[in-house]
């Protein structure tokens, strides 16, 4: 029988501990406070009291930075993640729709997004990111579309049934 020896290199080694922003920006807080008040102490004694490396905490130094790339503020939009269907500025144009009067009031979602020139986004989004606005419900949303032959036939029937029936008694047992 063979056996297989394993070289220590392709042995299992404890992962690299990933440590976070506020541990990063207390130790950088801290360095720099003490730099500022000359207090002299060995910056390796403030990595060990914080539990970092001494490795990283010098490469904390040179960065010099306590934020992470995707949580610094001048960094743009946050590249991690898919990309979003609809923009601020999509959700900023159905806004200005609804807040311009009675009109976009009565849209639907789906007629609130192609008014503002938006297209090829589901129902679903389009609500789910009104609700980020705290737009929880449309007006227009229980009621269908209709086209204009529907109501020209509509109010055909209506007046016909007029006709057929002139007294409002007439009217008490329809829905």
């Amino acid at each position: 029988m063979v056996e297989f020896s394993i070289s220590s290199s392709f042995e299992p080694t404890d992962l690299q501990k990933h440590h976070h922003t506020p541990k990063k920006a207390a130790v950088l807080g801290t360095l720099h406070y003490l730099q500022d008040h000359h207090l002299r102490v060995r910056k390796g004694e403030i990595f060990h009291y914080f539990h970092v490396p001494q490795r990283t905490g010098f490469r904390w130094l040179a960065e010099n930075e306590p934020r992470r790339l995707h949580n610094r503020p001048d960094s743009g939009p946050d590249p991690r993640g898919r990309p979003r269907k609809l923009t601020r500025e999509d959700l900023q144009k159905m806004e200005d729709i609804l807040a311009g009067g009675f009109h976009g009031r009565i849209l639907n979602w789906q007629q609130l997004a192609a008014a503002a020139g938006i297209s090829e986004v589901s129902y679903c989004t389009i609500c789910q990111s009104m609700q980020d606005l705290d737009y929880h419900s449309c007006i227009a949303c229980d009621k269908s579309w209709i086209s204009p032959h529907m109501k020209e036939q509509r109010v055909d029937f209506s007046c016909n049934m007029l006709q057929l029936r002139p007294k409002p008694d007439d009217w008490k047992d329809v829905l």
